[in-house]
């Protein structure tokens, strides 16, 4: 069973508005509510697959400045865009790890997905028979989205009760995450460090999940999705 997510309510509250809704409609949302595209919890991995639940009230969250831990945190380029299973530069054990930070990913049996590889870990994913209609998919898709490493994190837990909260903060690249796909599927780094005018969003991770996790010293998780994965890979 996957993690649990922790988020503000505010983010929360945007996920589950969205969590149904096609492009289009999120896309006539957004008109009917400006800027309603960067509130918190809007870029987020779809909520019907991410396990988002409100941070509880009183939480204890840790503070990476104040005890002298702080994260080491990056977005992997080779990690960006459609992984299938038979990817060639997969991190050990990123299958289980993946699957228990983020679920599963949208488009499981979408066969266009295997045209939108990330263009650093692509292979001949086993499409199956050629029938008329839609390829089966035989190679498990493990994600899609924007995946954040997450390193280090075990030590920063070390002293604190199961029931505190790691605060994860990230900043949101538009660029990245919107329909048009040439940033999203080029070989540029997502920058994981932005200026302070830069929109950012966070998610809370608690210790208890961290220490249970496949391997609590790194966390791949995919937290961003892109506008392509609810728009359909068409080629």
């Amino acid at each position: 069973m996957p993690a649990t997510i922790y988020v503000t309510t505010e983010a929360y509250e945007t996920a589950q508005a969205t969590k149904d809704l096609d492009y289009y409609d999120r896309l006539n949302l957004s008109e009917g509510t400006p800027d309603f595209d960067k509130r918190p919890g809007y870029h987020l991995k779809n909520a019907n697959v991410l396990q988002l639940v409100v941070l509880p009230e009183g939480a204890i969250v840790i503070d990476q400045s104040t005890i002298g831990r702080p994260l080491s945190m990056s977005a992997p380029a080779n990690l960006r865009g459609c992984i299938f299973e038979g990817a060639p530069n997969l991190p050990e054990g990123y299958a289980d790890i993946i699957a228990y930070w983020s679920g599963a990913s949208i488009n499981l049996n979408t066969s266009g997905a295997a045209y939108f590889q990330c263009a650093l870990n692509e292979y001949m994913v086993d499409l199956g028979p050629d029938p008329l209609e839609e390829p089966i998919v035989n190679d498990r898709l493990l994600s899609e989205g924007i995946v954040f490493l997450i390193s280090g994190v075990s030590a920063l837990a070390e002293g604190f009760p199961a029931d505190c909260y790691i605060e994860v903060k990230f900043p949101i690249d538009a660029a990245m995450l919107g329909v048009e796909p040439e940033d999203f599927r080029s070989t540029k780094d997502y920058a994981v460090v932005a200026n302070e005018n830069a929109q950012f969003d966070k998610v809370y991770l608690k210790v208890a999940d961290i220490l249970a996790s496949p391997d609590p010293d790194r966390i791949y998780i995919e937290l961003l999705r892109n506008e392509l994965i609810d728009y359909g890979y068409w080629y």
